[in-house]
């Protein structure tokens, strides 16, 4: 389960208490050195951090289809201890780069491989899984649960 916005360490345990097998992940919205302070604070809270965009000029924190700075992402996995997920902008054409550069557990993609329609382009989704996959996630045993 993703917690995004207002989620609260609360929610977490009432959720835990509900649902105790169910994994949850805390959405990061990197958009400065702060992030790596925000994300430190959910661990051992959370199952994961999944980093994503905000779009602070139009509010929209979704499928922006917009990258952060991995700068920041990359201090983020150096820092905590539990396994992140990097999303926001990604596509076939910057997968490889971003997980060269960040080193996350995995990747989530979304707008980066839509088609014309605004639906999934089967086509640009394989190339994305086909790219990703040809790289060795080096964070994906050592952060392991």
């Amino acid at each position: 389960m993703q917690l995004h916005g207002d989620s609260t360490k609360g929610d977490v345990e009432k959720i835990r208490e509900e649902l105790p097998y169910l994994k949850q992940y805390k959405v990061v919205h990197i958009d400065n050195e702060n992030s790596v302070n925000w994300a430190k604070d959910w661990e051992g809270v959370v199952d994961a951090i999944f980093l994503d965009t905000a779009d602070l000029a139009t509010q929209q924190v979704e499928g922006t289809g917009k990258t952060h700075d991995w700068g920041v992402s990359a201090e983020v996995v150096k820092e905590v201890n539990i396994p992140v997920i990097l999303a926001g902008g990604l596509s076939s054409d910057n997968v490889k780069d971003a997980i060269q550069h960040v080193q996350p557990y995995g990747v989530d993609v979304n707008s980066g491989t839509k088609g014309n329609g605004g639906f999934k382009d089967y086509q640009k989704l394989k190339t994305f899984i086909d790219r990703a996959k040809r790289l060795h996630f080096p964070n994906s045993i050592r952060k392991q649960k």
